[in-house]
């Protein structure tokens, strides 16, 4: 599940791993490759295991100081948030990302509101 996937990447980050592995899911990897895309993590790939593939995360640090501080999920399993392309906004005065699921894929609440395109809010990230 996402939710766990970027837990495990915060407390890698907080922890000073160099790199972190998943299990992988399609939506999990549409996701760590947008944060890669904004330079919250560096290379992602997937990898074959023994039983089934995974992903590995690399995590960039600079000065020490993680490229990724914070989480914050606004969808949850049981409280899911759908917003439309005017109502998406950014996070931090635009230090951080928001990613919303579209049906275009995942994306930056910015590369939604260019396209156009709502959906659901999955987290905040800085």
């Amino acid at each position: 599940m996402i939710y766990n996937d970027l837990i495990k990447l915060k407390n890698a980050y907080l922890a000073g791993h160099p790199e972190v592995i998943l299990p992988y899911s399609t939506f999990t990897h549409r996701v760590l490759e947008v944060l890669a895309r904004k330079m919250y993590l560096g290379k992602v790939q997937v990898e074959e295991g023994e039983k089934r593939p995974f992903l590995r995360a690399e995590l960039l640090y600079t000065n020490h100081t993680p490229h990724l501080r914070e989480v914050r999920f606004r969808s949850k399993p049981g409280a899911r948030i759908y917003l439309k392309q005017t109502k998406l906004r950014g996070v931090r005065q635009g230090y951080g990302e928001v990613l919303v699921s579209t049906s275009k894929g995942v994306m930056t609440s910015a590369e939604a509101k260019r396209s156009n395109i709502g959906g659901e809010v999955i987290c905040e990230v800085f």
